[in-house]
């Protein structure tokens, strides 16, 4: 009859080797890890570690506030251009740049119509106008031409029934506006002259041309 208690305890005796390399091997990774450096350990400090996101950031430069408007146009200081009828004039403001022609020039004895009445000047000097902003933006009304004839004498807008005048402000560049203008005048020799900041700003006209019938 076989020894089962000697077999007992022969089998228990080969079970306990494998348990006991594994209870040794978890007792040599929690001790031996602990004991040696580790690679992802951060050194000793005594100060707090910096935060991966607390880079500063780089100090402010001077700029410009794009919240302060304008303090409007400011006419380049070039001298007054004369010119002939036809002819462009080319203007820098403050705000751009435009072209401005008066392309042709009537002289009217009478309005141009029977609702208007008849230059008590003696004449309507009538020009055809034409703007177009090329930089920037700019601006375009009536009360920016004034007539001058030869002997000195000057004249504002008239309406003749001829035409309305170009107008509009804060035009975008490639804008343009066409249109007549009218001055009711003693002589039909004169000029027209243009002012970008206005004709009554007491300032020298940028540009003007001769009418001479």
């Amino acid at each position: 009859m076989p020894n089962r208690q000697g077999g007992f305890f022969t089998g228990l005796l080969i079970l306990s080797i494998p348990v006991g390399l594994v209870i040794g091997f978890i007792n040599w990774a929690l001790h031996g890890f602990k004991d040696e450096p580790s690679w992802f350990e951060m050194p000793p400090s005594s100060s707090t570690p910096a935060s991966p996101w607390s880079t500063a950031l780089p100090a402010p430069t001077a700029a410009t506030d794009v919240s302060t408007p304008s303090s409007g146009p400011s006419v380049s200081s070039a001298a007054p251009t004369t010119l002939k009828v036809g002819q462009t004039l080319l203007v820098s403001t403050g705000q751009g740049k435009m072209k401005i022609t008066i392309k042709s020039v009537q002289v009217r004895t009478m309005a141009c119509n029977e609702y208007v009445d008849n230059p008590d000047s003696g004449y309507f000097i009538v020009a055809e106008v034409s703007v177009e902003v090329t930089e920037g933006k700019g601006n375009v009304h009536s009360t920016q031409f004034m007539w001058e004839d030869k002997d000195g004498n000057t004249n504002g807008g008239a309406y003749s029934g001829c035409g309305e005048p170009p107008a509009g402000y804060n035009l975008g560049i490639h804008a343009k506006r066409s249109g007549a203008l009218s001055f009711n005048a003693a002589s039909k020799v004169g000029s027209i002259k243009y002012f970008a900041e206005g004709a009554y700003s007491h300032g020298e006209p940028d540009g003007s041309w001769k009418v001479r019938p």
